[in-house]
């Protein structure tokens, strides 16, 4: 069991190289290269998250359908989507000759081309990634995990090249890490896929398999609790490995006591069970282990299996990086639960649900942090040229700051949740980054005070965005049934970076370019504490009302 992922760790880290490299300082590009206005600028950034509510479900569900040609089908989106985020360079040799209206235009096709083909990569590759683990979906956190490293280096590194060189520079880096990404992408392979599924297949319509028995009811006939001891034994879960690496002991694979783990596979729960004999029932479930029918449910096992190990730590054990990174799926991983809409065996989300105040106000507390949020973010690195008066070397230190802010707030997120309520950790979130807000309104410009203040607030914006996601995720998970959490956390994705980015972004535009950066951080702020008061209105609801 001592396996050692290496393709998926490859995987991450080129993506993230292509995410800290060119598209991560693509604002300052917009200003620099193509002479954009700040609305401009903005209506840009949003195109990526309006247009992946739809590409993401619709390449992922492409995925799931045809896993064979998987593979090719990211190195294709790949090649395709790098390549228009790569045409901006000549874009920018053209805009001395092309009218202001022509070159934006030509930047919002190329944005859209990207958006389209480039931004579904993050959901393909968590799909890929989950595929190759198996049984193992439990450690897709600590492949994970190298994405986020891979993020925060090259941000930095990039930022040191942007000084030394120019913009220019970053693109470079896009390029390398496209090239790797696209052979990576190559080598990720499903050749046996199609026969696992046949061969599911084939138990689950055994002839000789009848009616609705887990045993032969001809057997002889044994005591409940000789049956409960074997129906557990069937389903414990063969999760456990052991990896040596030279990381700190909370980025490490904790081992676990394989007799106090429970998994409950995702398909089996859509299965009827069957009559079978031992050597088939042994086959047949761990043909239920290694095969997942979408990304989606491969996320939803990989949640539940980490939440079930979680849980039976004891109360002073922390959890490993990565074990927390597999309970708290990514942004991109939920807005692939669309993908399950019209599947036969996926019902429609409970309207009585939808219809509770407590849900709706919570929904809207999660789009307007969002927006409030993306405000600042996506027009960070302009903030700090243009306002503070950052060099781009130290503008490279916020990925490593809020990175590791992010990954230690996730890391932390049990014993947060053991200790503290989801009303407490859902104030602290908003009041923490109106509090950066308004710390961030009173820096100067060209001041080195003010600009190490300005990094040292990066580290209270990963805190604020990891507690929020991580809070979010967990409390979604109690509103809905559990056949209809995927879909939940589809919605709860495209509130938050969908909408909640792509609105945010667009706002952010034309407050910036209207009335600077100062009333950005304020009109940011102001709607932070408007969805904290409409989260407050939902918690005041009973919870047995609707």
């Amino acid at each position: 069991m001592g396996t050692t992922y290496v393709l998926p760790k490859l995987l991450y880290v080129s993506l993230y190289m292509l995410y800290g490299s060119a598209i991560g300082y693509i604002a300052i590009f917009y200003d620099e290269e193509l002479n954009m206005t700040s609305q401009e600028i903005g209506l840009l950034l949003a195109t990526p998250y309006f247009v992946q509510i739809i590409s993401s479900p619709l390449w992922t569900m492409i995925a799931d359908k045809h896993p064979h040609f998987q593979g090719r089908l990211m190195s294709l989106l790949t090649f395709l989507g790098g390549s228009s985020v790569l045409a901006l360079l000549f874009l920018a040799d053209l805009v001395k000759t092309l009218a202001g209206p022509i070159v934006f235009w030509l930047a919002m096709c190329l944005a859209l081309a990207f958006s389209f083909f480039g931004s579904p990569l993050v959901a393909l590759v968590d799909s890929s990634v989950l595929k190759i683990l198996g049984d193992q979906k439990v450690l897709y956190g600590n492949q994970r995990l190298w994405g986020s490293i891979s993020n925060g280096v090259c941000l930095f590194a990039v930022g040191i090249m942007v000084s030394s060189v120019g913009i220019r520079s970053s693109f470079y880096l896009f390029a390398a890490g496209m090239a790797l990404l696209i052979l990576f992408c190559s080598m990720t392979k499903f050749d046996d896929y199609d026969a696992l599924l046949e061969e599911q297949q084939t138990l689950l319509s055994k002839s000789e398999a009848r009616g609705n028995y887990a045993y032969s009811p001809l057997q002889e006939q044994r005591t409940s609790s000789d049956i409960l001891d074997d129906d557990r034994q069937s389903r414990r879960s063969s999760i456990v490995t052991t990896h040596t690496t030279s990381a700190p002991p909370f980025f490490q694979q904790q081992p676990v006591d394989q007799s106090s783990i429970w998994r409950r596979d995702s398909i089996a729960s859509h299965a009827n069970t069957l009559l079978l004999d031992e050597d088939d029932n042994r086959r047949y479930h761990q043909l239920l282990q290694t095969i997942t029918t979408t990304t989606t449910y491969a996320a939803m096992g990989a949640q539940q299996e980490a939440s079930q190990i979680m849980s039976n730590l004891d109360q002073d054990e922390y959890p490993s990086v990565g074990l927390v990174l597999s309970h708290i799926p990514t942004v991109e991983t939920s807005l692939a639960a669309f993908a399950l809409v019209g599947q036969q065996d996926n019902l429609p989300l409970e309207k009585s649900t939808l219809k509770s105040l407590r849900v709706q106000t919570f929904m809207m507390m999660v789009l307007l942090f969002g927006l409030g949020y993306s405000m600042i973010s996506q027009f960070l690195f302009l903030i700090y040229r243009n306002d503070i008066g950052m060099n781009p070397s130290l503008m490279g230190l916020t990925g490593p700051l809020a990175g590791v802010a992010e990954v230690m707030t996730f890391w932390l997120s049990k014993k947060l949740f053991d200790r503290f309520s989801v009303t407490t950790l859902t104030t602290m979130a908003h009041l923490f980054f109106v509090i950066r807000n308004m710390i961030f309104m009173m820096l100067k410009s060209n001041d080195t005070l003010s600009i190490t203040l300005a990094l040292g607030l990066q580290i209270v914006n990963g805190f604020c965005y990891a507690m929020m996601w991580s809070t979010a995720v967990a409390e979604v998970d109690t509103f809905f049934p559990e056949d209809q959490r995927g879909l939940a956390q589809g919605i709860l994705g495209v509130l938050f970076s969908g909408l909640g980015y792509g609105l945010g972004s667009v706002l952010s535009g034309f407050v910036y370019d209207q009335y600077g950066y100062r009333y950005l951080l304020g009109v940011s702020a102001s709607i932070t504490l408007f969805g904290l008061a409409v989260f407050y209105i939902g918690k005041w609801q009973p919870r047995g009302n609707p």
